[in-house]
């Protein structure tokens, strides 16, 4: 199989082919395979038989394609994965033939059917996957699968063959890293040749031609008011200038001028760069001059002529550079704008003024009430405007005018872009101009220009106004249709509604008056209304109007803005008539008494409500004054004195709603008249009904009308039965019927029959009668028993609900005794509504007595046989802690347990007062470092005394906070918090003592007979947790005997121990150490440790190191190697310049010297031992203290650097000289002389820039550092090797 065609390669050839199948009917390879015949071949066959082939064709086509389609993996990626893991199986293969074990024939049928199936299959397979190129026919591939079974089973028979060591040497050759003295893998080459040992070099060449450019970095320039003067930039490379001048032509008028600078104005204008051309192709390098030219006029400039200090003309490169006013932009105000104060609603006209070159752009913000909106305006130009920046920027790497053509496109304009804005938003409006560019590229940012004056010569790049609301302003209480009423010769003041802020008043009103008999006339819209003017400042003022008329809102004007009338902006004030009274009087006739009264009939006009005041005169003198309110127009008013006189009834004083105290003509409304009183009785309203209880005497009140002394005849009915009663000689207008004991039980009537005035005069009576009820039982209250009972039991502070049992008429007034335990009686009263179910509540516990009662009526009795009651609690449960030795003091609810030991059982005993089952309810608050978690508990007991388990599953602090208990009467809600008993017990869970090794796992190596003092020796650390005092028991185990014994070490007093006493108990072979047993200070102990938690100790014999070579004297780049003797692996500590190293080897340890210093071996162990270490210092060591070691006297190596050459200090330098001038350069070197060096000259060839070598020189017996050569011939000069005293270097 061969595949040395590139893959992609390949696969560009066949997407190519692909694409011609799939675009024509006929493919070109196709085409190519026909061969041409000669003309005795028969002739074409038919077109059929064409057809038939192509069709033929196409099928094998489809049956050729891939089997993966190419939208998922195109072909030339399947012959890659192909290729690929077919190299994979070959370096597997690889692989498992540098571990096979030649000497084994198992091993090697193995290794041989293994690769036999799976090359095999994959050769066999490959075919069906169709991949171009990859698909070989069925010959083809047996051929393939005999070729590698072939080649597999000669690699695995073929022991003699060194095939695992070639394939080692291949391997090296490739990755040819090493190890070095500082442990770092470094390749020798590159140590031995490395590039930093002979660095620089010095080019020489020629000047290269001269050259002058205005405006190198195509830069934009414009002249601001700041600053009137700019600096074009003129670039010279390779020559030093004694003469410029600028060429200047003026864009209005094309005036063209010309401006010289001198090699004196120069050597002010120049500024060296400090950066380096160098040409690709002649290597020369060239200085590079920046001028800086002074200009103060706008318009074209380029460069005219250049001359250097050779008085020869530079060349110049063809670049125009345009020069304008920096472009600006101002806002500018509406003509009409006064001041900063406008009105919502109205039109604001600001203009955006830009100046600046044609096409414009500018970028403007608008902020109202703080919200910034960002606008920018483009392609801003005059009308009809032609120029060459309309469709881009000008160039500006080359001319851009050429005489006889304007230059009017590029001078600057002023552009007027209104900015018509309706004030739709009440508030602060601010425009302001952010930034502004002209067509040439320049661009003037004002929000940048860090202390800018807003003022930009008379116009603002800021323009903003406040925009104020409108006031407003209507009648509120009346209008047009509803007028308002004006009394006659009075003012009154119509209030107006005025919204507006009282910052922006105060405000002018105009208000139109119009008589009311105006607009009655025809002719009165001749006449003109009266103005009316007033200032209004806040939004609640009246209007006071004297006149009647018609009052209309004209217009209303606050400090800043006109505002708005709105309806209703029209007030009618009429004066309304005064009120007129009516009278006609009618005597009121008896025909015993004759005239007794008077009756008024009145009819009134006006306004209603009416108010009228009038007298009553007896006698000659007033007896009152009275007020009477008449909603409607008529009224009938009657007056019947109850004594006899002579009375005079005068109206006096009327008004209505809107006319007050209008006075009346006495004489005209009076009527006067002689009343002789008609003799009347009747009950006092307090008498008409009586309640009494038997036995008691009953008292009426009677009112008497007349003149006296009267005499009253009465009867009393109860039942059948009447009684006639007379009371002679009454003086007074009052009498009281007092009545005989009333003894039967029931109702009785009392009936005014007649009275008889002091003349005899005696009236028949019609009354209504008085009625006595007389109760036939007396109340009585007693206590209704509860469950039969006169007593109860109830939680305490609950209310308990007596039941009473009363007798009489609700409602009933209760006194009744309580006496508590004390003794100590307290009287309490209650009253009471219904007679059977109402309640006594009560709550506290004693001997409850009912001591009085009384009802609506009457005073009763209480019942001897229920007039007490006792009420007791329960006892509410309790609980607390049971005292034992470990909780030895219990203070202010607070105990502290005895600490116990992690996952031990402890309970905590309390004792319980109540009536059973007990729920306790409590917290248990774990707390350890850092963290703390809290939890609820409930536990129910059945007993007097309750076990709470305490929790030691984790280590840390407990507290168990006893909230409270509940019993079987009593729940946790029944018993008030701050009457609850609340306890907390805290105790320290240990944790248990640990113990692990530190290097769990780690085999300690140790020599037999190995003492404890013995510094080579690493001790066995054991890290312990617990408190100290510790003690730790070792179970040892010999590995191969089976033999154990256990070691114990008591009084351990840290957390980390190191120990060796088990090394000197220790014989020949391997040893297993494992933790049997710990206890800390605490008592508390573990025995139980993973399995993992174990060492191994050896115990051997002792390693030797010897050196390869007897040399003392190394370079850099070179081997240091030494024989070792012992048990591999070896360990090898060294010191390199004072540095410790650690580097584990078999024999020989080898090491690259990598860098220059001193090697010293210092330690040395082998696989038997972990730490096995001497001293390499003269006179210091001592075999004494290491007995088994063999030391070797040779085991400190000096290693020195590879010189160093320098040419030009170690860099490159371009030196420009003149034909006949001389170079001078200077190679250094660094190292021990005498120094012997090579260098050549060269030159670069071709486009590919390579060196090609023109002269080669070596010079020896060099002792200072340094050297130099002179030279007028132009190449890279630069060395190539250097040799010191020990070492040498050279480029490869």
């Amino acid at each position: 199989m061969s595949f040395s065609t590139p893959l992609h390669t390949r696969r560009e050839n066949h997407t190519a082919s692909r694409a011609k199948v799939e675009g024509t009917p006929t493919p070109d390879y196709f085409a190519q395979k026909t061969t041409r015949l000669p003309s005795s071949f028969p002739p074409s066959p038919p077109s059929n038989a064409v057809n038939n082939r192509r069709a033929a064709f196409q099928t094998t086509q489809r049956q050729n394609r891939p089997l993966i389609a190419e939208q998922y993996i195109d072909v030339g990626s399947q012959r890659l994965y192909a290729v690929s893991m077919f190299g994979l199986i070959q370096a597997w293969k690889i692989y498992d033939l540098m571990n096979l074990d030649h000497g084994s024939t198992e091993d090697e049928l193995s290794f041989a059917f293994k690769y036999l199936v799976v090359e095999g299959l994959y050769l066999w397979i490959l075919p069906v996957f169709r991949i171009p190129w990859l698909t070989f026919s069925p010959s083809v591939t047996v051929a393939q699968i005999i070729l590698c079974s072939i080649w597999t089973i000669f690699l695995s028979t073929a022991s003699a063959i060194p095939i695992t060591a070639s394939l080692s040497a291949f391997w090296r050759a490739v990755n040819d890293r090493e190890l070095s003295i500082s442990e770092s893998r470094v390749r020798a080459k590159d140590v031995l040749h490395s590039s930093s040992h002979i660095t620089g070099k010095h080019i020489v060449h020629i000047l290269p031609e001269s050259t002058a450019k205005l405006n190198p970095n195509s830069e934009t320039f414009c002249l601001s008011p700041e600053s009137n003067v700019i600096n074009l930039p003129v670039r010279l490379n390779a020559t030093e200038p004694k003469f410029v001048q600028l060429y200047h032509v003026k864009y209005d008028n094309l005036v063209e001028t010309t401006y010289n600078f001198t090699k004196k104005d120069l050597r002010k204008l120049s500024e060296v760069v400090s950066t380096l051309h160098e040409s690709s192709k002649s290597g020369k390098v060239s200085k590079i001059i920046d001028l800086k030219l002074p200009i103060k006029e706008t318009g074209l400039y380029r460069l005219s002529r250049v001359v250097d200090t050779s008085n020869l003309d530079v060349k110049l490169y063809q670049t125009d550079v345009l020069v304008s006013y920096c472009p600006k932009a101002y806002i500018r105000g509406s003509i009409d704008a006064v001041g900063s104060d406008r009105c919502i609603g109205g039109l604001e006209s600001p203009s955006l003024i830009v100046e600046g070159v044609p096409p414009l752009k500018v970028k403007y913000s608008r902020s109202i009430k703080g919200r910034d909106a960002m606008f920018s305006v483009q392609s801003i130009q005059p009308d009809h405007f032609d120029s060459p920046l309309i469709q881009g920027k000008p160039a500006r790497t080359g001319r851009v005018w050429s005489t006889g053509e304007t230059l009017e496109w590029a001078k600057s304009r002023e552009i007027d872009i209104p900015l018509d804005t309706s004030l739709g938003t009440v508030g602060h409006w601010l425009y302001a101009i952010d930034e502004v560019e002209d067509g040439m590229g320049n661009m003037v940012n004002y929000t940048r220009k860090s202390g800018l004056s807003p003022n930009i010569g008379d116009a603002n790049i800021n323009y903003g106004f406040f925009v104020h609301p409108r006031p407003t302003l209507r009648f509120t209480a009346c209008d047009s249709e509803h007028p308002i009423n004006l009394p006659r010769g009075k003012s009154i003041y119509v209030p107006m509604q005025l919204i507006g802020s009282a910052d922006e008043g105060p405000y002018d009103v105009k208000i139109l008056y119009s008589p009311i008999e105006n607009s009655l006339d025809t002719s009165a819209s001749k006449i003109q209304p009266e103005v009316i003017k007033m200032m209004l400042r806040n939004g609640l003022e009246k209007l006071p109007m004297k006149k009647p008329g018609t009052y209309v809102i004209d217009s209303v004007k606050g400090k800043y803005c006109d505002g708005d009338v709105l309806e209703s902006s029209t007030c009618v004030a009429l004066v309304p008539s005064e009120p007129t009274l009516a009278i006609s009087f009618e005597e009121i006739e008896d025909k015993c008494a004759g005239s007794i009264g008077v009756t008024a009939d009145l009819t009134l006009t006006g306004t209603p409500p009416f108010e009228l005041r009038y007298h009553i005169v007896k006698d000659k003198r007033e007896v009152e004054t009275k007020h009477l309110i008449i909603q409607k127009a008529r009224h009938q008013l009657q007056f019947r004195p109850e004594s006899a006189g002579h009375y005079k009834y005068e109206f006096f004083m009327l008004g209505d709603s809107i006319y007050r105290g209008v006075q009346l003509d006495r004489s005209q409304y009076r009527a006067e008249q002689t009343v002789k009183v008609l003799t009347t009785a009747s009950f006092d309203k307090s008498s008409l009904s009586k309640r009494y209880c038997t036995g008691d005497s009953a008292e009426l009140n009677v009112n008497l009308h007349g003149s006296g002394p009267f005499s009253l005849t009465y009867e009393i009915i109860h039942g059948n039965k009447r009684k006639q009663h007379t009371i002679s000689d009454i003086e007074g207008n009052t009498a009281v019927i007092q009545t005989t004991s009333l003894n039967s039980g029931g109702s009785y009537t009392v009936v005014l029959l007649s009275v008889e005035d002091g003349s005899k005069c005696k009236s028949m009576l019609s009354e209504t009668d008085a009625r006595i009820e007389v109760k036939r039982q007396r109340p009585v209250v007693s206590f209704v028993p509860i469950d039969g009972k006169l007593s109860a039991k109830t939680l305490q502070g609950r209310q308990v609900n007596i039941p009473l049992r009363l007798s009489g008429e609700a409602p009933w007034t209760i006194t009744y005794g309580f006496k508590d335990k004390s003794g100590s009686l307290l009287n309490h009263t209650v009253s009471r509504s219904r007679p059977n179910g109402d309640l006594l509540t009560v709550s506290e516990q004693g001997e409850y007595t009912l001591l009085e009662v009384s009802d609506a009526y009457c005073s009763g009795n209480v019942a001897s046989s229920a007039n007490k009651f006792n009420l007791s609690w329960f006892e509410r449960p309790r609980m607390d802690l049971v005292e034992s030795p470990s909780i030895p003091k219990i203070e202010n609810g607070q105990a502290l347990r005895r600490s116990i030991c992690e996952d031990d059982e402890d309970s905590l005993e309390i004792s319980l007062t109540g009536l059973a089952p007990f729920m306790i309810t409590y917290t248990k608050e774990f707390k350890k470092i850092g963290s703390s978690t809290i939890s609820r508990h409930e536990i129910q007991a059945a007993t007097k005394f309750a076990n709470i388990p305490m929790d030691t599953k984790r280590h840390g602090t407990y507290v168990y906070t006893f909230l409270g208990i509940s019993d079987s009467v009593y729940s946790s809600a029944d018993i008030p918090k701050n009457e609850v008993q609340q306890f907390k017990v805290s105790q320290a869970v240990n944790a248990r003592p640990d113990a692990s090794f530190t290097n769990a796992g780690t085999t300690y190596k140790s020599y037999v007979k190995a003492e404890v003092n013995d510094k080579w020796i690493d001790p066995i650390t054991v890290s312990l947790e617990g408190e100290p005092p510790f003690t730790v028991s070792f179970d040892i185990k010999h590995e191969n005997t089976g033999k154990r014994n256990i070691t114990t070490i008591p009084n351990i007093n840290s957390n980390l121990y190191h120990f060796k006493s088990l090394y000197s108990t220790l014989g020949l072979g391997r040893h297993i150490i494992t933790i049997k047993k710990v206890a800390d200070g605490r008592g508390c102990a573990r025995e139980t440790f993973r399995q993992s938690q174990q060492v191994f100790v050896s115990v051997s014999e002792a390693p030797t190191i010897v050196p390869m070579s007897p040399r003392l004297d190394y370079c850099v780049g070179e081997r240091i190697s030494f024989h070792l003797t012992g048990v591999p692996p070896f360990q090898v500590e060294y010191e390199f310049n004072g540095k410790g190293q650690k580097a584990t080897t078999n024999s020989p340890f080898s090491r690259l010297a990598s860098s220059a210093g001193n090697f010293t071996i210092t330690a040395l162990s082998d696989s038997a031992i972990s730490h096995r270490t001497f001293v390499q210092n003269e006179g210091t060591r001592s075999k004494k203290d290491y007995p088994n070691v063999k030391i070797h006297e040779d085991l400190t190596k000096v290693i020195h650097d590879v010189p160093t050459v320098k040419v030009s200090e170690g860099t490159s330098i371009i030196q420009d000289i003149h034909e006949g001038d001389r170079a001078e350069i200077i190679f250094h070197f660094v190292g021990t002389p005498p120094f012997s060096f090579t260098y050549i000259r060269s030159e670069r060839t071709g486009r590919s820039g390579k060196e090609r070598v023109l002269e080669t020189h070596t010079v020896s017996d060099i002792y200072d550092y340094s050297y130099s050569i002179y030279t007028s011939t132009e190449g890279i000069y630069e060395a190539i090797s250097i040799e010191d005293k020990y070492c040498r270097a050279r480029v490869n």
